[in-house]
């Protein structure tokens, strides 16, 4: 069993993150995650969208125009499944 020292707790709570948040992780670590099986790739028309031109340019408008509204976040894949 793994015992968070004050600190680190102090440094969790500091950032939103509960003590059992990051026990579970650890034992997710522990005991690995299982090897997915894909059945096939994600291609154009079975999975995946391909715009025109035209409607890739109203589409960055349309970010454009709503971005404002919303905190933006960017998420990298930390895996590396994805490079």
């Amino acid at each position: 069993m793994i015992k968070l020292s004050e600190k680190d707790v102090n440094q969790l709570m500091s950032k939103g993150i509960t003590e059992e948040k990051v026990l579970d992780q650890i034992n997710t670590f522990k005991e690995g995650i299982p090897y997915v099986c894909l059945e096939k790739p994600a291609i154009i028309g079975d999975g995946i969208l391909k715009f025109t031109e035209k409607e890739e340019k109203q589409l960055v408008e349309e970010y454009h125009r709503a971005r404002e509204r919303f905190k933006i976040l960017k998420f990298v894949p930390a895996s590396g499944a994805a490079s």
